[in-house]
C-alpha cells in the first residue's frame, strides 16, 4: 500500500476511533480500531523510515511525483502521525484508556520498542543467513570446479599413459 493511501486510511480510522471514544464505547471496541490504525500507520512509518540502499546498475528509475510533492507528502505524513501519537498518549492519560495511566502508556511504548528490536534482529539474522548461503555456494562451486578439473586431468593422464 502506498504511503499516501495508508495515511488516508489511518486518518479515517483515527476519526472513527475518536468518534467511538466520544460516544463512550467500550475499550474493547476501541482496541480493534486502534490495531487497525496501527497497521496503516505502520505502513506510513515504514515508508518514512526506509533508507534507500545501493541502487542496482540495471534499474531504471521513474519518479511519478515531483520532489516538492514528495517532500510535502512526507512532511504532512510526519505531522499527522505525530499528532495521532500525541492523541494516543492523551487517551492513556485522560481518555478511554486512562485506567492504564502513564504506566500503561510506557508499557505500550516498551512493547512497541521490543517488537521493533525483535523484527530488526530477524531481518539481520536473515541477511546473515543469506550471505552465508551465497558464500557457501561460491565455495561449493569453486570446490566442484577444482574437483572436475582434477578428474579431467587424471582422465587425460590415464588416456595418455595407456596409449
Amino acid at each position: 500500500m502506498d504511503p499516501i493511501s495508508a495515511l488516508a486510511a489511518a486518518s479515517a480510522i483515527w476519526s472513527g476511533i475518536k468518534t467511538c471514544i466520544a460516544a463512550g464505547q467500550e475499550v474493547q471496541d476501541v482496541w480493534g480500531q486502534l490495531t487497525e490504525w496501527a497497521d496503516k500507520a505502520g505502513h506510513v512509518y515504514d515508508y518514512l523510515n526506509t533508507k534507500q540502499g545501493k541502487p542496482s546498475i540495471f534499474k531504471h528509475f521513474e519518479f511519478k511525483d515531483s520532489e516538492t510533492k514528495e517532500a510535502l507528502n512526507i512532511f504532512a505524513a510526519r505531522k499527522q502521525l505525530i499528532q495521532m501519537e500525541q492523541e494516543i498518549r492523551h487517551e492513556f492519560l485522560y481518555g478511554a484508556l486512562c485506567h492504564y495511566g502513564m504506566d500503561g502508556y510506557n508499557e505500550f511504548l516498551d512493547i512497541r520498542h521490543q517488537v521493533k528490536l525483535n523484527r530488526l534482529k530477524l531481518i539481520a539474522a536473515q541477511q546473515r543467513a543469506k550471505e552465508s548461503f551465497y558464500e557457501d555456494l561460491k565455495y561449493g562451486a569453486i570446490l566442484t570446479g577444482l574437483l572436475l578439473f582434477l578428474v579431467g586431468l587424471l582422465w587425460w593422464l590415464y588416456i595418455n599413459m595407456k596409449g
